[in-house]
Parts: structure tokens; sequence; C-alpha cells
């Protein structure tokens, strides 16, 4: 498969990384991964050493699903600019999904350097504390996150301090008239966060539904498709309980 890929390459075109970036998107939404995989490794090979390729490869692989294979861009990214490491969200989530739960601890700690009133990212710090140390752990540890205005995040920041709840999130996200701007988004990252902070917790059927509201939701952005994984991943954790 390699030799093929390999050949394959050497018969394209030369192409700008956005050009390539925005085909392996679409064959992201067609759910061809071979074909995202396949350009990704034509976006190494035609702008080798760059950062931005670098980035553009691991934001391909990690959105199908290939955690690993996304993350040795992202580490390859962060060895060609280290000053960018901070900025590098994208890595920490790659490195939850690839098992590298303690690198993506500190990668999450440190991008709160340059994004300190982020839910998001302590959410991701938690699960990743979780992973090793176990929930208890992740609350004491729990990285703050003042001042995030999008809805419902401050209830979902507080559910997973503790100090929240399921019920506050949904009340939250129900508040928003059903017509409005900002509603679909309320139920996306609600949603999300309601099925990870159940599948941190151990409940995975109830993480499964919650995920599977947010992915029916069909957006089209980065964390509708780190969704989809997330979803994946905990679907196989159901199917195959030995391999939690």
């Amino acid at each position: 498969m390699l030799q093929f890929l390999l050949a394959l390459t050497l018969l394209q075109p030369v192409h700008p990384i956005g050009q390539w970036e925005g085909e392996g998107y679409r064959a992201l939404r067609a759910g061809n991964f071979a074909r995202v995989a396949e350009i990704a490794k034509i976006i190494d090979d035609q702008h080798p050493a760059s950062f931005s390729a670098a980035m553009a490869r691991g934001s391909l692989l990690l959105r199908a699903g290939m955690a690993k294979e996304s993350l040795i861009a992202f580490d390859e990214a962060a060895k060609l600019q280290p000053a960018q490491i901070p900025y590098m969200w994208q890595r920490g989530i790659a490195q939850y999904y690839a098992g590298e739960f303690a690198a993506g601890r500190r990668q999450f700690v440190v991008h709160r350097e340059v994004n300190a009133h982020d839910v998001e990212n302590a959410v991701w710090h938690y699960m990743c504390v979780a992973r090793v140390e176990g929930v208890d752990a992740a609350r004491r540890e729990y990285l703050p996150a003042p001042g995030d205005s999008r809805v419902p995040l401050q209830e979902v920041y507080d559910l997973f301090a503790g100090t929240g709840t399921i019920q506050t999130v949904t009340d939250a996200i129900d508040a928003i008239p059903a017509q409005s701007r900002g509603a679909a988004s309320a139920q996306f990252y609600g949603w999300l966060y309601l099925g990870m902070y159940e599948d941190a917790q151990g409940n995975l059927a109830e993480a499964r539904k919650w995920l599977e509201k947010a992915v029916a939701l069909k957006r089209t952005h980065y964390m509708a498709d780190v969704a989809n994984v997330h979803l994946q991943q905990v679907v196989a954790r159901i199917e195959k309980p030995a391999e939690k």
C-alpha cells in the first residue's frame, strides 16, 4: 500500500497546500478516508519541512479519525516551529485520541498561556487527567477558564467542576430560542461535552446518546469531526469492554 501511495503521489500535479487541503476536506465529507490519507501524503511529499503543511496534514488525519498518524504530523510541526506549540490545541486533541494522555495534559496546560478563557481547553485537560489519574484528580487539577461567554460553556465548566449538573447544561441550551442563530451551536457544544462528561464518568451508554445527538446535527466544522471521532471511540469501547 505504501509503495502504491508513493507511486501515486509522484503522478500528482503540484498544488498549494490550501488547494490540497480543500480536496482533503471534500473527501472527508464524502467519507472517503483512504483519499484523505492519500492527500495527506501528497501534501507531505510536495511541501516537506513546512509548518503549515504539517498542520494541514495533522488536521486532515485527526478529523478523519487517524489520531496516531495525525500526531506524527503535529509533532513535526512542533519541531519546525517550537514557538507555535502553545497555540497547538489540535495537537492536544490528537494526543488524547492517540492515548498519549500525559502529553495531552501538558499541551492543554501550555495552551492556557495563550487562551486563558477557553472552557474547551479546560475540559480537554480534565479528560486527559481523568484517563491517567481518575476523575477526582481531574477535578482537583481543573484549569480555570473565566469569562467564556459561549452558551452553554459556563454551565459545561461548572458540570466538570462538580458544581453544576447535566440539567443546568440542558436548561441553558433550551433557553435559546430554537430558531435563533445560536441555537444549533449551543446544542452541538452542549451535547458534545455532555457526552465527554459521561464518558469520563464511565457512563458509556449515556455518552453515546449525547454524542449521537451532537453528530446528528451534521455540522461540518473542526469540532464536529472531533465529535464523530469521539463517538466512534465510545462505540468501540462499548462493543469491546476489555479494551477500555
